[in-house]
């Protein structure tokens, strides 16, 4: 009987010891688990912030052509309507006629349908 006792303590320890080490290899996969988690979250956090910053570098770049694109049009219409103000009359009335002859019936014409 005492033979049995030992046999149940030596068993009853085994099993202890392999709990434990089986709560301890669930503790450290739960530890790698929730690492692994962050490391990817901090990522997929860098890689949006990352992909804003880029975004709107795009936007900055794309809108600072399209005002230089505006800006570059007012030069030239600027440009014009000096070359315009300073042409003498005769040369204006001359634009003039010439223009009413080539559209006889822009007298006629709202704004809009003279764009169109």
């Amino acid at each position: 009987m005492l033979q049995a006792l030992e046999e149940a303590l030596e068993e009853k320890a085994e099993i202890e010891s392999k709990m434990l080490r089986d709560a301890s290899r669930e503790s450290q996969l739960l530890d790698d688990f929730e690492w692994k988690l962050g490391e990817i979250e901090r990522d997929y956090k860098k890689k949006l912030v990352e992909a804003e910053k880029s975004a709107e570098e795009r936007f900055k770049n794309e809108m600072a052509i399209e005002y230089q694109k505006l800006v570059d049009d007012k030069r030239d219409i600027d440009a014009k309507l000096t070359e315009v103000r300073n042409m003498p009359f005769k040369k204006l009335f001359d634009y003039l006629y010439l223009i009413a002859n080539l559209f006889p019936n822009i007298a006629d014409c709202s704004p809009q349908e003279f764009r169109s």
